[in-house]
């Protein structure tokens, strides 16, 4: 299943005029992993987007509905809850053990306190 950020990448390179093999070298990779990144079987190298952007000199638009479209296509997500308190520990396990049963409603919700809440920066 190809992902929205596939989609946007693929129509990126499209509007280009390039074929798969002209944007894997510009990015460093082989086809089939430029492939497998469009259709969502490979995870999108955190650096894409910097790159992508100064390949293809993207305005800011563009760059910020592939940073949109690359959030969206987040299949997975790994935390390190090895600097955490024992609450937000406890809170991260008790969510990803429940995240199957959510309904949408609730997810929602969810989306809402996160959203009302201003993010932290790292030090």
């Amino acid at each position: 299943m190809i992902t929205e950020f596939g989609k946007a990448l693929r129509k990126l390179r499209i509007d280009c005029g390039e074929i798969l093999l002209d944007m894997a070298k510009k990015l460093e990779v082989t086809p089939s992993f430029l492939s497998a990144v469009e259709v969502g079987k490979k995870g999108i190298p955190a650096h894409w987007l910097d790159r992508l952007s100064e390949l293809y000199q993207l305005s800011a638009e563009t760059k910020a509905g592939l940073e949109r479209a690359a959030a969206e296509s987040v299949l997975s997500i790994k935390l390190n809850l090895s600097q955490v308190e024992q609450p937000q520990r406890k809170a991260a396990l008790v969510f990803a053990r429940s995240f199957d049963t959510l309904s949408s409603e609730e997810a929602d919700k969810l989306l809402d306190f996160f959203k009302a809440r201003p993010l932290q920066e790292a030090d």
